[in-house]
């Protein structure tokens, strides 16, 4: 057994104790079962029971002990089945020799425990038990003994267990499953690099067995089944391999890797609650001839040439399903639960008893003070007084003091190491080199640098998309990288590191860089510059063009890039986080991406600001600085106001304006509170009244309905009771007008002007929110056969997101949705004065009266009814748009 001493020995203690409470609760089942012979639950739970300790125990069955308790677990378990199947009566004498296997396997784990080479003979036992399942049915039916008559209850078609177990055991295979194959691919690449590295086959070959064992389990389900038989015959090359039967060529790598990419089709299939289409047997058919194919010695020099021969053309159909499946795989998808370390916890729950203790030494202190003054009432205490004073401020001290180290335990059970993420590249950086022909190589540091859940699980799809731009656009083939001087192979290294409240995330290559040149070039031909601004540009805002929508580089477009979509998504994906995105490039030298995120999105430090009545927190993250003036030096550039900031001009924001908030009472001050925030090049002024001063807060969502506010991310609560909204800086940049978001702001007048001439000639751009995705495809399909440019979108709060961030001249919505309804979003659209305007159609299967009055009264422009008749649809286009 490949597993370490200590990681074998926490196995079978956590076994031994499972499986004890297991065998108890197996005692009280069978006697129960002996006067309600027609409980079907009691049955399944022996049944289960007998199932769960068999499994371990053949896992663990290189001692013998535990080979025993297999075959008896196992033998019994048959039995029961039929039981439950109504094939054998539970008759006395049956019940006897059930007893009797718990018994055994009882003192087979007394053993066990003890450490004592087991005397314990199962073979007599097993034979009582094999007389049972060798009955003929025939004779069964005559035998004097009644039928037990047993009526499930509600089942499954798995052995009979109910939906809540059967679905509790699939969620945690999916789970663990899912760990597996990344577990699975890092070391079959690492494989590659180390082929005498037994420890790694070992590990293949494990992880496999676990997934092939359960998904055998399940196989009632079909994809469960295919993904059983897939397992099962990788298992067995593994083995060949581990045996020294077969070489692990590439070729051979290649394939096992399809299949691990097969299992994971089939289990985001089982994620997604389909069934899946996916054909295994050509698959299977190839794996096949290895395994039939003669042994032959490793050091026999045709070996390696035979393995080849086999897999040099595998089938079009399995490597199809095999590039879905890893593009399926790149997405990082959030997981349901988190794994907290027992030792995380046992700080957590001593940092609660100091807690407790800090507060009973509060509330003591508390009564020592009311008690002196209830006893010297009208007598001078102040020395008294005084003393108490000084021990409430010293418990108030270290009830702060703990609070704050209990806060940041809380933190450290939702951090997880970002390797959790990184690993999963290896793959990607592996398959696509050798896809496009390259030889490159990932080196990856600072995989244990700890970041927030939730961060961790949104930072995957721009990492993935910043490593395939890296290969495809960044490192050169092998032969000009020679030419060049340069190592044959090329480097992508990714590492992480932490700098107080932040992490850094950088991404870079050793390839050509990117060249300013033609990034001008570019920009020009698609109107973004015009050729004196592109002289007068810097060459960090040159580089920052890449992030533009719609803009590439590539010379034509392929399966990797060259759509011009993903750079633009990749910095909004990132500054929602409140993080930013830098570029630094020198040419012929490399390209390095440097990513700036915060520690954890649910406790942040911030500057709290007043406006009038109202406060508002600012993530310090965006903060660059607090600025007094004087009103004369707000300047006025194309009618917005302006301020001068470290010699360059930044726009002022008036908040009060921008939230419609009450004027302010005080407006004797001469001189401006003016707070400088940014998100990498981007800056602005906010104007505000006062500020209050640093906090740290713990930020609590808004909500459905509110969700999605412009400028407004998410809310917290002050010590006094009050809620403060908190200031969205990436939203407030996008608000401001165009007009003043780069500075000097004569260029973007200019190109404003351009833009408002070729508005009217431009596509008009509907936005789709429909929750089913057929209907939201057909919807599609037929407004782009029309001319119109479509975005879509899976639900009300998706779609306002996608309102925000895109140019929407009319918006289709279904009524029945999650979450944010088409009735509530209308009345979103409706209750911001950005948006009021756009048109909005209804389509929906409520056809009532007073349906559509409800459509009305929230804003709704025309209703439709599902499924709409396309030629209504056109006209109501029509006349909305007109």
């Amino acid at each position: 057994m490949s597993l370490n001493d200590e990681d074998l020995k926490e196995i079978i203690t956590d076994f031994l104790v499972e499986a004890n409470d297991l065998l108890e609760q197996m005692d009280q089942d069978l006697i129960a079962l002996e006067s309600s012979r027609e409980d079907f639950d009691l049955l399944n739970r022996v049944f289960r029971n007998l199932h769960t300790v068999k499994g371990t125990a053949n896992f663990l069955a290189e001692d013998p002990s535990f080979f025993k308790i297999g075959q008896i677990a196992h033998t019994a378990e048959d039995v029961m089945d039929l039981v439950r199947n109504k094939e054998l009566a539970l008759s006395p004498e049956l019940m006897d020799q059930i007893l009797a296997v718990v018994d055994m396997i009882k003192l087979l784990f007394q053993d066990v425990e003890e450490g004592a080479q087991s005397q314990v003979d199962p073979s007599d036992l097993i034979a009582k038990l094999k007389t049972f399942l060798e009955k003929d049915q025939k004779d069964l039916h005559e035998d004097n003994t009644p039928e037990v008559e047993i009526s499930p209850k509600s089942t499954s078609p798995l052995h009979g267990l109910d939906d809540d177990d059967l679905q509790e055991i699939i969620q945690d295979f999916l789970v663990e499953s899912s760990e597996l194959l990344e577990q699975i691919d890092q070391d079959l690449i690492a494989l590659e690099g180390e082929p005498e590295n037994s420890a790694l086959l070992h590990n293949i070959f494990r992880c496999l067995h676990t997934i092939k064992g359960t998904a055998n389990f399940l196989k009632h389900d079909l994809n469960f089944a295919k993904m059983a038989s897939i397992g099962h015959s990788l298992e067995d090359i593994i083995g060949e391999v581990r045996e020294e039967k077969l070489v692990l060529t590439r070729e051979l790598t290649d394939t096992v890797l399809q299949g691990v990419d097969l299992i994971k089709k089939l289990h985001q299939d089982a994620q997604e609650g389909i069934v899946s289409s996916l054909s295994a047997e050509e698959f299977l058919a190839v794996l096949e001839t290895f395994l039939k194919a003669p042994s032959v010695s490793p050091t026999s020099p045709n070996l390696e040439e035979k393995n080849s021969k086999r897999l040099s053309s595998p089938p079009k159909k399995i490597e199809e399903e095999g590039s879905k499946a890893v593009h399926l795989n790149q997405r990082v998808r959030a997981e349901p639960t988190i794994r907290v370390e027992t030792t995380r916890l046992n700080s957590l729950m001593n940092l609660a008893g100091e807690l407790v203790l800090g507060r009973n030494r509060l509330l003591q202190v508390v009564r020592s003070i009311q008690d002196s003054l209830s006893e010297d009432k009208g007598s001078n205490n102040s020395s008294r007084l005084q003393v108490a004073m000084q021990e409430l401020t010293a418990a108030t001290d270290f009830l702060d003091f703990v609070t704050s180290d209990l806060q940041m335990a809380v933190l450290k059970t939702r951090m997880q190491p970002i390797g959790k993420i990184f690993n999963r590249f290896s793959r990607t950086v592996r398959d696509l080199a050798r896809d496009l022909g390259k030889e490159v190589q990932l080196v990856i540091q600072g995989a244990e640098t700890e970041l927030d859940k939730s961060v961790i699980d949104e930072i995957g799809d721009p990492l993935t998309h910043l490593l395939r731009n890296a290969i495809d656009h960044g490192v050169e083939s092998g032969d000009i990288r020679e030419k060049n001087g340069k190592a044959r192979r090329g480097t992508v290294q990714l590492s992480a590191l932490q700098e107080g409240n932040y992490i850094l995330i950088r991404l870079s290559d050793d390839g050509k860089g990117i060249d300013p040149e033609v990034i001008k070039e570019k920009a020009i031909k698609m109107k973004m510059i015009n050729s004196m601004d592109a002289q007068r540009l810097p060459k960090k805002e040159i580089l920052s063009l890449i992030f533009a929508p719609g803009f590439s580089t590539a010379g034509e477009i392929t399966s990797v890039s060259g759509r011009g979509v993903g750079m633009d998504v990749v910095k909004n994906n990132i500054e929602k986080l409140n993080g930013s995105v830098e570029i630094f490039s020198e040419l012929g030298e490399g390209t390095t991406f440097t990513i700036r995120l915060p520690l954890t999105l649910a406790i942040i430090p911030s500057l709290q600001v007043k406006l009038g009545k109202e406060s508002f927190a600012i993530p310090l993250a965006s903060v660059v600085e607090t600025v007094r003036i004087y009103p004369h030096q707000v300047e006025t550039v194309s009618g917005h106001e302006v301020i001068r900031f470290r010699k360059k001009l930044i726009p002022l924001l008036r908040l009060e304006r921008l939230f419609e908030l009450p004027s302010s009472a005080n407006k004797t001050s001469r001189r401006l509170y003016i707070v400088v925030v940014g998100v990498a090049e981007k800056k602005v002024g906010l104007v505000i009244d006062k500020l209050v001063g640093q906090e740290e807060i713990v930020v609590k969502p808004l909500g459905n309905y509110l969700e999605g506010t412009p400028g407004i991310t998410g809310a917290c609560i002050a010590g006094d009771g009050r809620v403060i909204l908190i200031l969205d800086v990436v939203g407030l940049l996008r608000l401001l007008p165009k007009s003043a978001r780069g500075l000097p702001s004569e260029l973007e007048s200019r190109r404003e002007n351009q833009k408002e001439k070729s508005d009217s000639k431009r596509r008009k751009t509907i936005l789709i929110a429909e929750d089913a995705r057929g209907e939201r495809k057909r919807t599609r399909l037929l407004l782009e056969s029309k001319g119109y440019k479509v975005i879509e979108s899976i639900d009300g709060k998706d779609a306002f997101i996608k309102l925000m961030e895109n140019q929407i001249d009319l918006v289709i919505t279904d009524i029945e949705m999650p979450g944010l309804d088409g009735y509530k979003l209308t009345e979103k659209i409706r209750k911001t004065p950005k948006y009021r305007n756009i048109p909005v159609i209804a389509i929906s299967a409520r056809k009532e009266m007073i349906n559509r009055i409800k459509g009305m009264e929230s804003g709704i422009d025309t209703y439709l009814p599902k499924p709409f008749p396309e030629q209504e649809l056109f006209n109501a286009l029509k006349n909305l748009l007109s």
